[in-house]
């Protein structure tokens, strides 16, 4: 089901529930309230038919001729009438304009004393509101006194009598069922009209929202500008217009990095590949020297290890959400540091490397030594490459309110302004960066801030053309174990300096 139809539906049903609701509640109250005109005209009927009866002690009398008696209009259509009935059920009294069969063939006195009204239908099919009243004496008769005989003028003296008041229910009737009939059609009308009008509304709202729709289905990927057009709405529809945007961008900029990332990657691969498969190529061609396949045996070696260190970067770069990089555990970052430099004690320019720890208590971090390692390695390494042999290499160690910080720091021949927002991305290097096969491929300060990120941590740069760069990594600090007699940062460093400077 289309937006445009559940739209439609759930407002008709709601206007058709609260039409039907608001029908009935008018439809119930009116019946109420005529039903309490017409209680209210028999009351008045018995008022006056009760001014005819006199209760006394033992009988009650009946005298018509002395009061005035109650009209009877019994065929209008708001027709009201009586009858009057003694205690044995006897007709006394009826309307002369009434027919002696219309009611009494239909309706009997009722033996109960309530004065509820009931309701009856004459022999003419019409209905009417009853009710009925007893008039008792209002003690018992004393001993040895005769009920006085009938009199001519009209007088009469019964055990009882029962009081009967009828209105006719046709006009009652007839306006509850023109009623019903204007609320069913008005009801209708507008149910009709507003499920037209919740259809055309309807349209016209999701207007915009086909239009996005249709805009979404026709994007092309491979347009750099692709983007939803403008909603101008000025609602939620345009909030979501710009957050879609939004997405796009990160989805376009993403697609751009892997298709960057992918010829960058294709590229590096294939010329150390050719590169020995050329000298290989080469060498079988005629008999060779020893020295001379050596040499080629050499040179596809450094080619092989070149081309393995592109691969388990691009490998590295590939897993970072696997559980290599979350499993990490807490490390001491000064006395790991120094172990960690006494590694490259073989290295060409070890003895340029300099630490220096400015933070005087333990760092504890948490981390992963192995891929920590390979992060300062990568620093390290860089500052050397971009370097001048000879020229001090600093790795230095502080904290920084709820931060280590490690920084490597180089004199070397610094990173332009412009290269340095995006040193970061893998494969991306410098016109400056030195061409003498040794510089790498780009991808070692890709691998320092995935594993900085991994850690909780980042990593940022600064840079002074020709004077040097300073890579810092900032880590948040861990809890410490606290074992026993553990020696301070500052005297590890002190001590593990004096060995490794030369």
């Amino acid at each position: 089901m289309s937006l445009t139809n559940r739209f439609s539906v759930l407002l008709l049903a709601t206007l058709g529930f609260t039409l039907v609701g608001f029908s009935a509640a008018l439809f119930t109250s009116s019946r109420i309230y005529l039903g309490r005109q017409a209680d209210e005209r028999l009351s008045a009927i018995l008022t006056l038919l009760d001014t005819c009866v006199d209760p006394k002690p033992g009988w009650v009398r009946w005298e018509p001729r002395a009061r005035r008696l109650p009209p009877s209009r019994w065929q209008e259509r708001h027709a009201t009438t009586w009858l009057v009935y003694d205690g044995e059920g006897r007709l006394l009294t009826s309307p002369r304009n009434l027919p002696r069969e219309q009611l009494t063939g239909a309706w009997a006195p009722r033996r109960s004393t309530a004065a509820l009204p009931d309701r009856v239908t004459d022999r003419k099919g019409r209905s009417w509101r009853v009710a009925q009243q007893r008039v008792k004496p209002t003690a018992a008769a004393e001993p040895g006194s005769e009920r006085p005989a009938d009199t001519s003028d009209g007088k009469s003296y019964h055990d009882e009598v029962l009081l009967a008041a009828f209105v006719s229910l046709d006009e009652t009737e007839a306006a509850l069922a023109t009623l019903g009939w204007f609320l069913v059609c008005i009801s209708t009308l507008i149910w009709v009209t507003a499920a037209v009008c919740a259809r055309w509304l309807s349209r016209k709202t999701l207007v915009p929202l086909t239009r996005l729709v249709q805009s979404a289905r026709n994007l092309d990927a491979t347009n750099p500008g692709w983007s939803l057009p403008e909603v101008g709405t000025g609602d939620e529809l345009d909030d979501l217009r710009n957050a879609f945007n939004d997405l796009l961008a990160r989805l376009h900029e993403a697609y751009e990095r892997q298709r960057r990332f992918s010829g960058d990657a294709s590229h590096q691969l294939r010329t150390p590949v050719a590169v020995m498969i050329g000298h290989l190529e080469v060498a079988q061609r005629s008999e060779r020297t020893a020295e001379d396949y050596l040499r080629v045996v050499r040179l596809a070696h450094r080619r092989a290890v070149a081309l393995g260190h592109i691969v388990e970067s691009l490998l590295f770069l590939s897993r970072a959400g696997s559980a290599l990089l979350t499993r990490s555990e807490p490390l001491e970052l000064g006395g790991w540091l120094i172990e960690s430099m006494e590694g490259r004690a073989e290295n060409a320019r070890s003895g340029d490397v300099r630490i220096k720890a400015v933070a005087t208590a333990p760092l504890w971090v948490n981390a992963q030594p192995h891929l920590l390692g390979q992060l300062v390695e990568n620093l390290v390494e860089n500052a050397c490459k971009y370097s001048a042999p000879g020229t001090p290499v600093v790795v230095s160690l502080a904290r920084d309110a709820g931060s280590a910080l490690l920084s490597v720091e180089d004199s070397g021949c610094g990173i332009a302004p412009e290269d340095l927002p995006r040193i970061f991305e893998p494969f991306f290097r410098s016109i400056r960066s030195p061409r003498d096969g040794s510089a790498g491929v780009g991808l070692g300060l890709s691998v320092v801030e995935r594993v900085a990120t991994a850690f909780g941590g980042t990593v940022t740069a600064w840079s002074v053309l020709g004077h040097g760069s300073r890579f810092v990594v900032r880590l948040p600090l861990a809890a410490a174990p606290a074992p026993a007699g553990m020696v301070t940062v500052a005297e590890r460093v002190t001590t593990a300096a004096a060995d490794i400077t030369p």
